[in-house]
Parts: structure tokens; sequence; C-alpha cells
């Protein structure tokens, strides 16, 4: 009836010059583009790098005193360091001709986390109704300091067809000194419990509850300031919960409803924020609707699953574009959508799954400066937000141990600002895989990605800089159970 896991994981990565982004055209209005020229190039520093080594490590203590009970523990703690060194920033000149380059940067956090969460699931039978219990505790400590070194200003202008322009330490001011801004301290308490019951053979009701205590504690390691004092301290205290209701009037077809609310941290991760991005912001709530139905045919071979929502969000926090490393308050944002997911197996060999999403996002409560006035941007969609997004995939299997497939991926347009002056194309892409079942155990996948080598953009950084999706690459994996 007792059973203990300890798992240990030993994490080490050095991403050698990464990719931040890369420049475009600058229209006052319609859509961002992307010179021939720039594709492919990496305008980060020669020297630049991120890495990390991280140790986590989780004690597992299982025990299953009768039928229908059961009890598990997890201990855990997190350690983790992280550096960053880059030039993050690009935009072209004027000329078009030339990359100007800001946004030096280096920065470390030293992360560590510790943790124990206790879990019970109970069934059984009151009122001969089946139900099943989980209630659970979560406590940690949180603690991470950052060691920033943000030097303003344009750093130097480089070609666009630059290959390996400069180092990081060429950069005036720029040195590999690691001085503590900051250190974040995070205690958190969380109480929840979730009940299952079965209200009828057909009809069971879903319910979960959980609050949570999150106490913040920031020790400002640099110069006082009255945006920056030495020490400030501020404690939340969320409840959310969901309901849901599902009736399956079938063994093969099912309906439900459920309603759910949520909290998050303000202006992004609470053991990295700062006294100016927490003072004017508490916890960002929301909730979301959602209806749904699952069907499955008589043999089996083809299912489909659609879902409608709702969801609303207040008092939440954005990136600002044009300042990086400060945010933007958003009163209200919303978003209502439909979903789809399918499946079909016409032969015992082929198998087709899909997907299609549509949503309809709007900022409801939102003004952004310009020019030292607040504009409104109300009923705008925000940045970086499709429409619509389909996916499909089909796999064949020729034989016991070797199978081969196709995907496809299809993005619509997206705005890249909250005005919603300009924007991104959409863009398709597809893919393939072999994959040979070496053992019952093993594995074998090559899997090729956008193949048809398509220059796309995946997201707006801003106005002057896009992300671009990765070009085609080729991916070999060897997957081992035991």
């Amino acid at each position: 009836t007792l059973r203990h896991t300890l798992a240990l994981e030993d994490q080490g990565e050095d991403n050698r010059r990464p990719y931040w982004g890369t420049p475009v055209r600058q229209p006052a209005s319609g859509r961002l583009s992307v010179p021939e020229e720039t594709v492919g190039r990496n305008y980060n520093v020669a020297d630049g790098g991120y890495g990390q080594d991280v140790l986590w490590g989780r004690s597992l203590l299982e025990w299953a005193p009768r039928e229908g009970d059961h009890v598990r523990n997890t201990a855990y703690h997190y350690d983790a360091l992280r550096d960053y060194r880059n030039v993050e920033r690009y935009r072209r000149t004027d000329d078009g001709d030339a990359v100007l380059r800001r946004g030096a940067f280096l920065q470390r956090h030293d992360q560590q986390v510790w943790g124990d969460r206790v879990d019970w699931t109970h069934a059984g039978t009151p009122a001969g109704r089946p139900t099943q219990w989980a209630p659970g505790a979560d406590v940690s400590y949180n603690r991470q300091t950052r060691f920033p070194l943000s030097i303003a200003g344009t750093v130097d202008t480089v070609p666009l067809d630059a290959v390996t322009p400069g180092r990081f330490l060429d950069v005036p001011g720029a040195s590999l000194t690691y001085t503590p801004d900051r250190t974040n301290r995070l205690h958190t308490l969380a109480i929840y419990v979730e009940n299952l019951t079965t209200l009828a053979p057909s009809l069971s009701l879903l319910t979960a509850l959980r609050h949570e205590r999150i106490g913040l504690d920031v020790v400002n390691h640099r110069a006082a300031t009255p945006t920056n004092p030495p020490r400030f301290d501020h404690e939340y205290r969320p409840t959310t919960g969901r309901a849901a209701l599902n009736w399956a009037f079938s063994a093969r077809a099912s309906v439900y409803a459920q309603y759910s609310t949520a909290a998050d941290p303000p202006a992004g991760v609470l053991s990295t924020t700062s006294y100016a991005t927490t003072r004017d912001f508490d916890l960002a709530t929301g909730h979301q609707v959602e209806l749904g139905a699952k069907f499955q045919s008589r043999d089996g071979r083809s299912y489909a699953t659609v879902a409608g929502y709702r969801i609303v969000r207040r008092n939440l926090a954005i990136s600002d574009p044009a300042n990086p490393g400060q945010i933007l308050p958003v009163g209200q944002q919303s978003s209502r959508g439909v979903e789809v997911g399918f499946g079909w197996k016409p032969t015992g060999a082929l198998s087709i799954d899909g997907n299609l999403a549509w949503v309809d996002a709007c900022l409801d409560d939102f003004s952004e400066t310009v020019n030292g006035a607040a504009v409104s941007r109300d009923g705008n969609t925000p940045a970086n937000t499709p429409a619509r997004v389909g996916n499909l995939w089909a796999d064949y299997a020729f034989g016991e141990r070797w199978s081969a497939g196709m995907d496809l991926r299809a993005v619509s347009s997206r705005y890249a600002n909250a005005a919603n002056t300009l924007s991104t194309a959409g863009y398709a892409t597809w893919g393939a895989h072999v994959r040979w079942k070496t053992d019952p155990n093993g594995e074998l996948i090559l899997r090729g990605r956008n193949l048809g080598d398509r220059s796309y953009v995946s997201y707006a950084l801003n106005a002057n800089m896009v992300y671009l999706g990765d070009p085609r690459s080729l991916e070999l994996v060897w997957r081992r159970s035991f």
C-alpha cells in the first residue's frame, strides 16, 4: 500500500547567439513586411547567449490504505541559474540600407523554490450516488534574485547583410559584472478541493474551489527612490472555482456546460515583479463560460468535439511595445470563439485528425498614450491574435513497424499593434514524418518541419521588429520506454 518515487532532473542549456527578431519595413499603416535580404539574418552580437543550469528534485510518497482512497505527498525543490547576454532590439535606418541596434542587456536570475503538496482522492457512494473527492494543499517558498545590466541608447549601426556583427563587451558600458537589483520572495499557501458526483446514470456534476494566500516581499539592493523603495510587501488572497455539468445522453455522445473563474498575478510573474509594476495593480481576474459536445461513431473509427466559449479578463497588464520592460494596464479584455476537433480512421492503417478555431477577441477598456495624450483603443483586437487557426494531420501505417504522415497548419493575419493600423500576413506551413518501431519499447522518428521553407511572421514584437517562424528543419528523435 506504500510506494516512494525519487525523481531528479539535471538540465544544462547553452544557447549561443540566440535569435531575438528581425527588423521590418516601417509603414505608417498597413501590412508589415520583411525585406528579403534580412530573412535568415541574426543581428544579435557574435558572443550573445542564453544559458541555464537547473536542478529539479521531487520526492513522491503514495499511500493507498484501502480501495477508493489514495494519498500522495510531493516534496519538491527547484534550483536554477539563468544568464542572458544579448543585444535584442533592431530597427532599419530611414534609408533602409542598415540596421540600428539597441537593447544591450546582461542579466542573471538566481532562483530557488521549495515546496510540498499533498493530495487525497476518495471515492464512495454517499446516499447511493457515486462521488469522488479530491482535496489538497500546496505550500511553497520561491526566492529569486535578479542581476540586470541594461544599456540605454543605440549600440551601433550594422549592414543589412551583417553575419557576426560585433561583440557584447565592445558595447560602451558593458561588462560581465553581476550587481544584484532586487530579491523577490514569495510565500504561497493554496488549499483546494474538487468533487465529481453522479446525479443520475447519464448526468454528472463537477465542482471545484481553490483559495490561495500569496505573500510577496521584495528587497531592493540598489539606491532607494520614491518609485523603488528599499523594501515593500503585498498580500493576495484570491478564491477561484468552477462548476460543470455533463450529460451523456448515449454511450458515444455527451454535452457539457461549464463556468469558471480565475485570478492571475499582476504584471506578469511575481518572482520578477518590481514596485513600479505592482503598486497600481491588484490580481487580474476573469471568468469563462463554455458549452460543448463530444461524439464518437458506433464503430469507434471517428469522433468530433465542439466547444463555444466566452472569456472576460479584468485589470490585466501587457508589455509596452514602445518601452521594453514597462507595462500598460488594460481595464478589460474579452474573447468569444468556437473550437472544433475531429478524427477519422477510414481504414485500419490510415488516420486523419484535425482542429479548427475561430476567435473574436476585443479590448473592451484600454487606452494608450500617444504623443502625451490618452487614446482609447476600446473595441480593437489585441495584437498577435489570429481570428482563425487550423491544423490537419494524416498518418499511414505500412506494416507493423513503419508509418509515415503529413501535417498542415494555417494561421490567419493578425494585427501588430493595439491601434489596429499595422498587421502581419497569415501563413500556412506543412511538414512530414517517418516513424520506425525498432522494437516493442522503442521507436525512431524523422520529422521535417516547414518543408516548403516558407518565410512567415510568427508574431510582431513592435512596429519595428517581428519574430520569424522556424525555417525548414529536420529533427531526429529516439524514444525508449522501460
